[in-house]
C-alpha cells in the first residue's frame, strides 16, 4: 500500500512514473539556465523537490476536484494535466527567477547569506545591467573593447561578450589597441567577443567613458 493505494499491475508503472512531472519542470529550469551538464542524480534530486510543491499545489487546489497526485485512483484527467501545468509553471519561475538572479538577492535582503552564486562571471554582468554600466573588455593581446554589455555567455570557462552601442546609439563600440589608445570606433551595432579573444579582465564603468 503507498498513500492508500495497492500498487499492482499498471499502478505499479504509473508509480514509477510519479517523478515525471518533476522531472518536467527540472528540464524548463534547466532550458532558462545555462549551466554545465549535470548527471541523472541531480535531475532526480530536483525533479524529487518539484514534485512536492506540485504536490502541495494539487493540494490547495483539491476543493476544484484535483486527487493529490496523477497516479491516484481511479485516473483523473484532470489532475494529470493540472500537475503538468504545474511542473511548466514552476520550471518557469524558477528558470527566471534563477536567470536573473532574483532567488540570490532575496537571500541578501533577508541577511542570509553574504555569497553570489556559483557563477560570479554572470554576477557581475547582472550587476552592471542593473546599474546601466559600460564594460571596458580587456583581451589577451593588449587590445580593449569598449561598450554596453547586452549579452554574455553562462559559461565562465568559455567566456564571450556582446557589447553594442550606447541607449540611444550616440555612443559606437570603440576598438582600443595594445596601448590603449587610438580607439577605432565601430560603424555596426555591436562587437561579439568570442571565446578565441581569450577575456583576461572586464572593468564595469560608470559614464563619463575614456577618450
Amino acid at each position: 500500500m503507498w498513500w492508500g493505494l495497492e500498487l499492482s499491475g499498471v499502478w505499479a508503472v504509473l508509480a514509477g512514473l510519479v517523478l515525471l512531472p518533476g522531472v518536467v519542470a527540472v528540464l524548463i529550469r534547466d532550458s532558462l539556465v545555462e549551466t554545465e551538464p549535470r548527471g541523472i542524480q541531480h535531475l532526480f534530486v530536483n525533479a524529487a523537490v518539484f514534485d512536492v510543491g506540485i504536490y502541495l499545489c494539487l493540494l490547495v487546489f483539491s476543493p476544484l476536484g484535483l486527487t493529490p497526485y496523477p497516479i491516484a485512483s481511479p485516473f483523473n484527467i484532470m489532475t494529470a494535466v493540472a500537475a503538468f501545468l504545474f511542473a511548466v509553471f514552476l520550471g518557469a519561475v524558477s528558470g527566471i527567477g534563477s536567470s536573473r538572479g532574483v532567488w540570490q538577492r532575496i537571500l541578501f535582503s533577508l541577511k542570509w547569506t553574504k555569497k553570489g552564486s556559483k557563477n560570479t562571471w554572470v554576477d557581475g554582468f547582472q550587476r552592471a545591467e542593473e546599474a546601466g554600466a559600460w564594460a571596458y573588455v580587456h583581451l589577451k593581446d593588449g587590445r580593449r573593447v569598449l561598450g554596453m554589455p547586452k549579452y554574455y555567455s553562462a559559461n565562465r570557462e568559455k567566456t564571450a561578450v556582446y557589447l553594442i552601442r550606447g541607449p540611444r546609439n550616440e555612443e559606437p563600440v570603440k576598438i582600443y589597441d595594445q596601448q590603449g589608445k587610438n580607439p577605432i570606433p565601430q560603424p555596426g551595432p555591436g562587437v561579439l567577443i568570442t571565446p578565441a579573444a581569450e577575456i583576461t579582465l572586464i572593468s564595469f564603468l560608470d559614464p563619463p567613458l575614456p577618450d
